[in-house]
């Protein structure tokens, strides 16, 4: 198969179109899938694709039907699911993957896109979790552990596709800074010292919310990463950058703050077309989604981090490369979930 160049500039519309031969008749799944954010982008286009079965998730009943009502007007035909499933709840998690286990359909790619930003100091699960952390990785990996028994059976009924799980991850990850003395990690980037769950009476400065939103960004690719190590050829496992991009995630006062002070707004809140990082279109921040979903020159480059539709693992931060980080990263998340994950 002869395949396009993909860029920075490339949407995800025409890489689906590009990879439509792969698209076609394979069942994905896809958190975070709101109205105008690149995750309903990318399952509105694998769907015009020709995708078998597109499952979108989210816990809110309006806006997952407003998200299925989107994609359907450009793609009647196409097959879709909506599911609740909010992520922050270790029950609700469970109770989704045992209805997504039930499908007859199998399921070839988990596309894990849902993220929360700007919460405030006090966020915090039912059980004291930091909810960002809860959100971004608790939730998405014990999904990975209960839906993957599902993923790599799927290979029976497609054996030229080994099936894929996607992580969308930020650059915001490298926010967090290297360590001034060499060979160790900033505290801010060692799992060993990050706190998983949160103090409510403690109330932090703008600067340190977005902090622990890097730190849940990087333990997105140290999962990735890990994965993919763990489970060797049996399965694809990618992480990304989708790009800067102007969606409705970026509204909250404190997202918006920490951006102002970054340059990437301006004074009025809306992207600075002068920054030193260029904005994406929604399509354009869809595309890395879709590449590292279908694209089958990534075959070989499982636990690859891809930026702009392509491998980009020199711009990793050290942090999230570190072993120790990542083995300390998986056993404290099986604690938290109370379940081991064997490979």
């Amino acid at each position: 198969m002869s395949l396009p160049t993909f860029t920075s500039h490339t949407t995800a519309e025409f890489a689906a179109e590009s990879l439509s031969g792969i698209i076609k008749s394979k069942n994905i799944l896809i958190t975070g899938t709101t109205v105008g954010g690149i995750g309903l982008e990318a399952a509105r286009t694998i769907a015009k694709a020709g995708a078998g079965l597109v499952i979108i998730t989210g816990y809110n009943t309006e806006r997952l039907r407003a998200a299925e009502e989107t994609i359907k007007a450009e793609a009647p035909t196409a097959t879709i699911r909506a599911l609740i499933l909010d992520l922050s709840s270790l029950d609700s998690v469970r109770e989704a993957a045992a209805t997504i286990n039930s499908y007859s359909e199998p399921l070839h790619v988990l596309i894990h896109n849902a993220a929360m930003t700007g919460r405030s100091s006090d966020a915090a699960t039912a059980t004291g979790l930091d909810l960002q952390f809860a959100i971004g990785h608790i939730g998405p990996f014990l999904l990975t552990k209960l839906l993957l028994p599902k993923l790599l059976a799927s290979q029976a009924t497609s054996s030229d596709f080994t099936p894929r799980v996607v992580v969308v991850s930020s650059r915001i990850h490298s926010m967090i800074p290297p360590s001034e003395n060499a060979g160790e990690l900033h505290p801010l980037g060692d799992f060993s010292k990050i706190a998983f769950r949160v103090d409510t009476d403690e109330k932090l400065e703008p600067r340190a919310i977005h902090a622990r939103y890097a730190q849940g960004k990087s333990a997105n690719i140290l999962f990735a990463k890990e994965l993919a190590k763990r489970i060797g050829k049996r399965l694809n496992v990618y992480c990304l950058h989708p790009g800067l991009v102007y969606t409705s995630a970026i509204s909250h006062p404190i997202t918006t703050t920490a951006m102002k002070a970054t340059g990437a707004l301006n004074t009025e809140g809306k992207p600075n077309e002068d920054y030193s990082v260029k904005w994406k279109t929604v399509g354009e921040g869809a595309a890395t989604i879709v590449v590292a979903a279908f694209d089958p020159r990534l075959d070989d480059k499982s636990g690859t981090y891809l930026v702009d539709c392509v491998p980009a693992d020199e711009v990793v931060s050290p942090h999230c490369l570190h072993q120790g980080n990542a083995a300390i990263l998986w056993t404290r998340t099986e604690e938290i979930i109370g379940e081991k994950f064997e490979l």
